[in-house]
């Protein structure tokens, strides 16, 4: 089957898109990609030198110019929000020419194109596939598998739920009974276990100690999944009464020294 990988490229002549080959050596690595599909916020559809080096000979490569999805209109405010996301997201599978039940899908976001980012998520929500993002580490860039998982029981979704929790409060690991104390939902000691089992095995959760005194942890990976657990029983239970707020987020345009 063949990989299609999308990625999103950083803005013209910052160092990441001069060096975009860099960027995304360890992604290319990582996946194999047979065919990759480049996003760029302006309107040219040319590839960054070293790019098409970096994804190799056998790849076959391409610009997309997604300007006309990012320009003002996109946050004039006068839009429909119940056709929004829908309307933008049939633009860009358009824009991507993809066909996701004949390929395997991968999709890369970044923090510095975050609109962009948003909806090439809600698309790999729909069509499926990995979610990746690349970090620099010292002089290169490391690439990084993100995917949360979906389809878990309900049992093992209200203890990762806990488990996150718990973290949230510092605690390296906690008990079948600790966890108990979170949520009423949490099944019995000897039933945590096996509701966690799929999430052991993915490697999300550690088991530590032994008897009465077994722990569960959950690893850098895990606490995503569990994050994501926890945020959509949040969102169900609001409280009656509870205060409104704004939370608005800025991106950085000043230097780090700055």
């Amino acid at each position: 089957m063949m990989k299609t990988l999308v990625i999103l490229l950083a803005a013209k002549e910052s160092p990441e898109f001069e060096h975009a080959g860099d960027v995304f050596n360890d992604l290319f690595d990582k996946i194999g990609p047979d065919r990759v599909k480049a996003l760029r916020t302006d309107s040219e559809d040319t590839l960054p030198d070293g790019l098409k080096k970096a994804a190799g000979a056998e790849c076959e490569c391409s610009a997309v110019a997604v300007a006309s999805l990012i320009n003002d209109h996109t946050v004039s405010g006068e839009q429909d929000h119940r056709t929004y996301w829908s309307d933008h997201l049939q633009m860009l599978i358009q824009e991507l020419d993809i066909d996701a039940a004949g390929e395997e899908m991968h999709f890369h976001i970044s923090g510095g194109g975050y609109w962009l980012s948003t909806m090439v998520r809600g698309l790999q929500s729909i069509l499926g596939g990995q979610l990746w993002i690349t970090s620099r580490q010292g002089s290169s860039w490391t690439a990084h598998e993100v995917t949360t998982r979906g389809g878990g029981s309900d049992k093992e979704s209200a203890t990762m739920a806990a488990l996150a929790e718990t973290w949230i409060a510092g605690e390296k690991g906690a008990t079948a009974k600790r966890l108990q104390g979170v949520s009423n939902s949490i099944p019995d000691p000897k039933g945590v276990e096996n509701s966690l089992r799929s999430a052991i095995e993915d490697r999300l959760v550690v088991i530590g100690g032994g008897g009465a005194s077994v722990t569960y942890s959950l690893t850098h990976k895990g606490a995503l999944h569990g994050l994501m657990e926890l945020a959509s029983i949040s969102k169900e239970k609001i409280p009656q009464g509870a205060p409104e707020g704004i939370l608005l987020l800025v991106r950085a345009t000043w230097s780090k020294e700055k």
